[in-house]
C-alpha cells in the first residue's frame, strides 16, 4: 500500500525531529599552504555555552580592602585562586571564594617593584610572568606569591608583551618610529612583533601588525617636527593579538577576520564571517560626548564645552569596526566580540566563536560591561565598572548549554 502525504509528511517531521536543524557548512580551500575558512553562519543555530548572569566571585568593593586601581589583569590558577594586578605596581592574591591572601610588589625599580605593569600571564605549573612597561622587565613570581628572578627585555625601542609561548618563549612588540615622516592626519601605526627566548633574546619575527587608529598633529618649523600630538579615534580601529599554544592569532579588525600564523610568521589560517559595515551616527557620537562629559569632575562647564567642540572637531572613520575584543580561550577556542564601541558598559557582549580549524562554531552573550581577560574550562574571569567608574574583577561560571548544575 502507498504511504499517504500525511503519513509521509509524519516521517520527514519525525526524521528532522530526530537529526535536528541542518549544520551551517563554511567553505573551505587551501591557498598555498594557507587555509581560507569562509563563514556564512554558526555552524550551531543555538547557543553552545551558557554564562550564569549573577558572578560567584566579585572583588573591588569600594571602600574595601580590594579596591583596585586601573589599569587592572587578572588571572586564575588551577586551584582557584585569582590573581590581579592593580594600579600598574601590585600583585593580589585572592583564594577561590574572594578572601584575600597576600600582596606582592609596590612601586619602585627594584626586585619586586613596578611601575606600570602592562601584561599579567602564567606559565606551566601556575607560575605567574607580569611585565612592567616602565621598566622593560619581566618578573616571574611563584604561584606561592614570591619572587622567583627578574629579566629585563633589553632593546632601544620600548617592549610590550602580547602572550606567553611553550618554553618560556614570549611574545613581544617592539614600539618605536618605523622611519617614516610623520604627517598630519588620521594614522594606523604597525608593530614588529618577536618570539624572545627564556632569558630575552630574539628568537624569531612574526611579523608586524596593525595596532589603533588614531590622529596625529605634526607642527613644524624651519623644516623640522617642533610638536607631535597623537589622539585617539573615537570608533577608530584597533588590532589584537593573542597567543594559542604555540601559535600567534592576530585581528587587525579591517574586515571581520582573524588569522593564525607560526611563530617564524607564516600565515597558516584565515578565518572570517559576513559583516556588514555600519557608519557612526550623530546619535552615536552624541552618547560618547555625554558620557564623557558626566565623567568630569562637578562645576567643570568649561570643561564639558571643550569635550563637546574637541570631540564634533575630530574626523569620525566611515564605518565603525567590525569588532573590539579578542580572547584566546584555554583550549584554543578564539572569542571575538561584535563591536559596542561606547554601548559597551550598556549592552550585553555578542561574541562569535570560532575553533582551531577557523569553523564559526556559536555565539556567546556575556553581562553588559564586563570586559573577559579569561576564558577557562568552565569558568569566565574578567574586569567591570560599577556606576562611579571603579574597576571590579569578577568570576562567572561557563557550562554547556543545556547542562544540568
Amino acid at each position: 500500500m502507498m504511504p499517504s502525504l500525511r503519513q509521509l509528511a509524519t516521517a520527514l517531521s519525525l526524521a528532522v525531529a530526530m537529526t535536528g536543524p541542518a549544520l551551517a557548512q563554511p567553505a573551505i580551500r587551501d591557498s598555498a599552504g594557507v587555509r581560507i575558512v569562509t563563514n556564512t553562519a554558526p555552524r550551531s543555530s543555538q547557543p553552545l555555552y551558557r554564562i550564569d548572569p549573577m558572578p560567584l566571585v566579585d572583588l573591588g568593593t569600594a571602600g574595601a580592602e580590594d579596591e583596585f586601581a586601573p589599569p587592572v589583569f587578572s588571572l586564575r590558577l588551577h586551584d582557584g585562586r585569582i590573581v590581579v594586578a592593580t594600579g600598574g605596581t601590585e600583585l593580589r592574591f585572592y583564594d577561590a571564594k574572594g578572601k584575600k591572601l597576600r600582596s606582592f610588589g609596590r612601586k619602585g625599580g627594584g626586585p619586586g617593584e613596578f611601575q606600570r605593569i602592562q601584561f599579567l600571564g602564567v606559565m606551566v605549573g601556575d607560575t605567574i610572568v607580569a611585565f612592567d612597561a616602565g621598566t622593560r622587565r619581566l618578573t616571574v613570581v611563584s604561584p606561592g606569591g614570591g619572587l622567583v628572578r627578574t629579566l629585563p627585555l633589553a632593546n632601544p625601542s620600548r617592549r610590550l608583551v602580547a602572550g606567553l609561548l611553550p618554553g618560556g618563549r614570549i611574545l613581544a612588540g617592539s614600539m618605536g618610529a618605523d622611519g617614516t615622516d610623520p604627517k598630519s592626519g588620521m594614522m594606523r601605526d604597525t608593530t614588529p612583533y618577536l618570539v624572545l627566548g627564556p632569558r630575552g633574546d630574539s628568537v624569531s619575527a612574526v611579523g608586524r601588525f596593525a595596532g589603533r587608529e588614531a590622529m596625529i598633529q605634526v607642527a613644524r618649523a624651519n623644516g623640522r617636527i617642533r610638536s607631535m600630538t597623537v589622539s585617539t579615534i573615537e570608533f577608530g580601529r584597533t588590532g589584537y593579538l593573542g597567543v594559542d599554544d604555540s601559535v600567534v592569532v592576530a585581528a587587525p579588525a579591517d574586515r571581520f577576520e582573524i588569522l593564525r600564523y607560526s611563530q617564524a610568521g607564516r600565515l597558516l589560517t584565515s578565518m572570517s564571517r559576513p559583516f556588514r559595515p555600519e557608519a557612526p551616527t550623530s546619535g552615536d557620537l552624541e552618547f560618547l560626548i555625554d558620557r564623557q562629559i558626566r565623567s568630569l569632575p562637578p562645576g567643570q562647564a568649561g570643561a564639558a564645552d571643550n569635550v563637546r567642540r574637541s570631540m564634533k572637531a575630530t574626523p569620525l572613520p566611515k564605518t565603525k569596526p567590525p569588532y573590539d575584543a579578542m580572547v584566546v580561550r584555554s583550549n584554543g577556542e578564539i572569542w571575538v566580540r561584535d563591536y559596542l564601541g561606547p554601548y559597551s558598559r550598556d549592552r550585553a557582549g555578542r561574541w562569535s566563536v570560532f575553533d582551531r580549524t577557523g569553523v564559526w562554531i556559536t555565539t556567546v552573550e556575556t553581562p553588559a560591561g564586563l570586559e573577559p581577560q579569561v576564558i577557562g574550562a568552565d569558568f569566565l574571569l574578567g574586569y567591570w565598572l560599577d556606576s562611579d567608574d571603579l574597576p571590579h574583577v569578577r568570576l562567572y561560571r561557563l557550562t554547556p548549554a543545556g547542562r544540568a548544575q
